[in-house]
């Protein structure tokens, strides 16, 4: 009797894995094909710098009022990031810069070679000019920068 029964569970083991294996197979990252993406290059605006309406809402964010718990360097600059990125910008980055100490931060952006920082507010300088404003601030520490 129990090897009945231990028969007719093996059996039926057998007959419920038998649907599952192959699904689990299938849905399994090793055996989903890689596809390469193609960019819509159809749908995309080129934005730039010299741009009215990028100064005009960089200078939107610039003036809003400072605040280190909800309108911080970080807020101010991912904010302008993500403006960017939605209107078609591209090479846009977030750097975050410490002091040597590691205690104080600064984030600020980098698109098309030029820092844009919203807090300072600085709009199109070079990276050379850039690092003596950091320097002058004690900001000589890590960089940490992240494509957004």
């Amino acid at each position: 009797m129990k090897m009945k029964k231990l028969g007719a569970f093996f059996a039926a083991f057998l007959l419920v894995s038998s649907f599952f294996i192959p699904v689990f197979a299938l849905s399994s990252p090793a055996a989903t094909p890689v596809v390469a993406a193609t960019p819509n290059t159809q749908n995309i605006i080129k934005i730039s710098g010299s741009d009215p309406q990028v100064h005009e809402y960089f200078n939107q964010i610039a003036a809003t009022k400072y605040d280190v718990q909800t309108n911080n360097c970080k807020t101010k600059s991912e904010q302008f990031a993500n403006y960017l990125v939605q209107n078609g910008a591209t090479d846009v980055y977030t750097v975050e810069v410490q002091q040597a100490s590691g205690n104080i931060g600064h984030e600020y952006i980098q698109w098309q070679g030029k820092v844009y920082d919203p807090t300072f507010p600085v709009y199109g300088m070079s990276q050379t000019e850039y690092d003596k404003i950091l320097t002058s601030h004690g900001l000589t520490g890590l960089k940490f920068i992240k494509q957004v």
